[in-house]
């Protein structure tokens, strides 16, 4: 397998590294230390989850900008280009899931499609449902009430978290936003955490959620016929929304000044703010999540199906990629990789009917979350 941490410039070969060294000493050319280059690169914090990469801006952050260690107004230094472009070469996916009757398990790929075998993070038969990164830590959850977090995400480095304090059963969406993870779960509990590591109980709001986005400014809770939002991820309101006639929403994500919430029997949802909900019904179609990248919003769901909208309002008729159902979908930045039963995984540079690689199986699991880290 690619070693990604000895050998990080693998990826770029001999020309992409001369060109590396090349900008670098362009940049610290001295006739451009008085020029004028404000926030001439952005990079997030490190958080990221299934629910988009493509909002960065939200899941990241957007305060950290690239820049010499002297005045505002320089070029970047060449240890924060290196830094900058180190980082976005050493892209991890995690995916996080399990099955009846066997151990919770995890597998990490870079991102050239390379996974590593699977492995059992911690000694439980749960289901890891759940995976988030911010604060340069992955953070997993299961379906029993437990909390888990690691700095590489590799085996023999999972710890568990403080979240004896609240109460069971267990969870099933997490994210990062606004420097701060927020996990849903059954019976409309909400908890947060400003690390990862400790736990604060948010409280009870519906019935059962099953994912949460941040974008916008707001937290987005969508699980059967829940829909809540939240400026905090702290205290919560119910949102104003035509109640689903089906069994509800399962899939949640933000792009393009947008929120999409897709479920079952075809329904889906969408809002400017969160918290105005349109619903409508775009075929029978059983979809799970939902994630925006590449200009468009995918969502993937039963049977292999995958649909495409381009507003989030207006859905382009399903395609199937094999068979088996996808439970979650993310957008790296460079490609769609979308994750479910029987240990299926399969990726997409656009996310088109065409792109699609023939799914392949990695160990015989249901792969529930996704998240991505660039540090």
């Amino acid at each position: 397998m690619l070693n990604l941490k000895n050998n990080k410039f693998k990826k770029i070969g001999i020309l992409g590294t001369l060109f590396l060294f090349c900008i670098t000493s362009f940049l610290n050319n001295s006739f451009f230390a008085n020029a004028s280059a404000q926030s001439v690169l952005n990079i997030g914090k490190g958080g990221t989850n299934a629910n988009s990469l493509e909002s960065a801006k939200y899941n990241l952050g957007q305060t950290n900008t690239i820049s010499s260690s002297s005045t505002d107004n320089q070029f970047p230094s060449s240890k924060a280009v290196y830094d900058y472009i180190n980082n976005a070469l050493n892209k991890k996916i995690l995916i996080v899931g399990g099955a009846a009757g066997q151990n919770g398990k995890m597998a990490i790929s870079d991102e050239q499609n390379t996974w590593d075998s699977s492995f059992e993070p911690f000694p439980t038969t749960d289901i890891w449902h759940s995976a988030a990164h911010g604060k340069n830590k992955f953070v997993a959850i299961n379906v029993e009430n437990k909390i888990i977090y690691s700095t590489t995400g590799e085996e023999g480095t999972w710890l568990e978290a403080s979240s004896d304090s609240i109460p069971s059963p267990g969870w099933r969406g997490l994210t990062y936003g606004d420097e701060k993870f927020v996990a849903v779960g059954v019976s409309g509990k909400i908890a947060y955490s400003n690390d990862g590591i400790t736990w604060t109980y948010a409280g009870q709001f519906g019935n059962v959620f099953e994912k949460v986005a941040y974008g916008g400014g707001k937290f987005i809770a969508v699980g059967q016929k829940n829909i809540y939002y939240s400026s905090d991820g702290i205290t919560w309101t119910k949102a104003t929304y035509q109640e689903p006639t089906g069994t509800g929403l399962y899939g949640i994500a933000y792009g393009n000044g947008k929120f999409v919430a897709v479920g079952q029997t075809g329904e889906t949802a969408y809002s400017t703010d969160g918290i105005t909900w349109v619903l409508s019904v775009s075929g029978t179609i059983y979809m799970r999540a939902v994630v925006w990248g590449k200009d468009k919003f995918v969502a993937v769901g039963s049977a292999g199906n995958i649909k495409i909208s381009y507003d989030g309002i207006t859905w382009e008729e399903p395609f199937s990629v094999g068979s088996n159902q996808f439970n979650n979908i993310i957008w790296t930045g460079t490609q769609f990789i979308a994750i479910g039963l029987s240990g299926s995984i399969t990726h997409s540079n656009t996310g088109l009917a065409d792109s699609w690689a023939s799914p392949t199986a990695l160990t015989n699991t249901t792969w529930f979350g996704i998240a991505m880290s660039t540090t």
